[in-house]
């Protein structure tokens, strides 16, 4: 299970910010970190919850509680929604962010069982 750092550095890296170049400042982080608590919010409330370790005060060295088939689809799209800041157009990240969301979207999905229809015929044996 990755730190919450970890997940923002790979956001970072898959932008080319983070690396040999550049290093993001402390001010890029907590942007990201903040970033990053918005999105997972966000996702909550249409009931993609991941395990996140959300909290009320962010710090970048806690864990993330995110399993690792979840991690990457969380920093690609991170990637994506931090890239305007640096003035970066992610075109090349959005189609692998769309179906990453998509992915995990549907795996946590939560359907509500359907009620019987009253319309449907009960059978002999019933005695409802």
């Amino acid at each position: 299970m990755k730190t919450k750092i970890e997940i923002i550095d790979r956001a970072y890296s898959k932008l080319r910010i983070s690396g040999i170049t550049v290093n993001p400042t402390p001010g890029d982080i907590e942007l990201a970190l903040d970033e990053l608590e918005c999105m997972i919010a966000e996702w909550s409330l249409v009931n993609v919850c991941l395990g996140y370790n959300a909290e009320d005060e962010p710090e970048p060295n806690s864990e993330s509680g995110l399993i690792r088939g979840y991690e990457n689809a969380v920093q690609v799209n991170l990637a994506v929604r931090i890239a305007p800041e640096f003035g970066k157009s992610p075109n090349d990240l959005l189609a692998q962010a769309s179906q990453s969301y998509s992915k995990i979207s549907s795996a946590v999905a939560r359907v509500k069982p359907a009620p019987y229809p009253n319309r449907q015929p009960m059978g002999e044996a019933n005695s409802l």
